[in-house]
């Protein structure tokens, strides 16, 4: 549906943002280092996060992690969660389902962000 079709715009437009980020990334530096690129080291000396040296597509970066939540969120919206509210609540209109869903979802959410805090 509509929702879908939105989500893959958006994602196509982070990608082409992505995209258009990393080719202008040095547009505007002075001389490069001889790899080329400032490494992670040389970012923490100069008082940045060293994550911000790290490729976008490099398993060691932020950026999957967001993604992946992302993506999970999600799925687990769409398929299991919708499918429980359907099934435990029948009797209830469409509209109403798809906020009750949404509720399971925040419950869901915020019970596993209370169990990693409290636990760690």
């Amino acid at each position: 549906g509509i929702v879908t079709l939105v989500g893959v715009v958006m994602t196509l437009s982070a990608l082409a943002a992505g995209v258009v980020l990393e080719a202008s990334f040095g547009l505007n530096e002075g001389p490069k280092p001889a790899r080329g690129k400032t490494t992670p080291c040389g970012l923490e000396m100069m008082g940045y996060d060293a994550g911000l040296g790290v490729d976008a597509l490099d398993i060691s970066s932020p950026q999957w992690v967001f993604g992946t939540l992302s993506t999970a969120f999600y799925l687990v919206r769409r398929y299991p969660i919708e499918w429980a509210a359907s099934a435990l609540y029948s009797h209830v209109p469409e509209a109403k389902r798809t906020k009750v869903a949404n509720y399971m979802l925040e419950l869901l959410g915020t019970t596993a962000v209370l169990v990693v805090f409290a636990w760690g």
